[in-house]
């Protein structure tokens, strides 16, 4: 059975079937996002419902942002499960990473993560990693949550 999408184009059915591929979760300028596992090229972000203080989508950890239940890729309709880092880690991770004056700067790659191996950079960093990192860069956090 085939559908059409609302451009036009035919639908694969088997491009809707889960998969055993996941999508790995990762920090990129301070939002979490994900690639698509088929390799079609496609980066979206992995949480939903949060507006930042200027009204704009703002993807990241807090506030009334749920984490995305599933991929859905919007490039190439494949559904997969998302990876996640372990327990509490998202939240340390997230707490260190917003300490970074410049978003350009807030990123943090899963161990192995395809991307950072491509480009060799920092991958599988604990939030103790991230800390020390920031503190090599003068980035401190101060007391109250803030950072210099």
């Amino acid at each position: 059975m085939t559908g059409e999408l609302e451009r036009g184009g035919p639908v694969d059915p088997i491009l809707y079937t889960p998969t055993v591929r996941r999508a790995r979760a990762y920090v990129l300028r301070g939002h979490w996002v994900a690639d698509c596992p088929a390799n079609c090229g496609q980066t979206q972000w992995v949480f939903r419902g949060h507006v930042n203080h200027e009204g704009f989508p703002c993807h990241c950890v807090g506030g009334n942002a749920t984490r995305e239940p599933q991929w859905y890729c919007r490039n190439c309709h494949l559904i997969a499960e998302i990876e996640w880092p372990p327990g509490s880690a998202m939240d340390d991770i997230m707490e260190v990473l917003l300490l970074r004056p410049n978003p350009v700067n807030r990123n943090w790659y899963p161990a192995g993560h395809d991307i950072a191996l491509r480009f060799n950079l920092p991958h599988g960093q604990t939030p103790a990693d991230l800390r020390e990192e920031n503190e090599e860069n003068g980035v401190r956090a101060q007391k109250g949550g803030g950072s210099n």
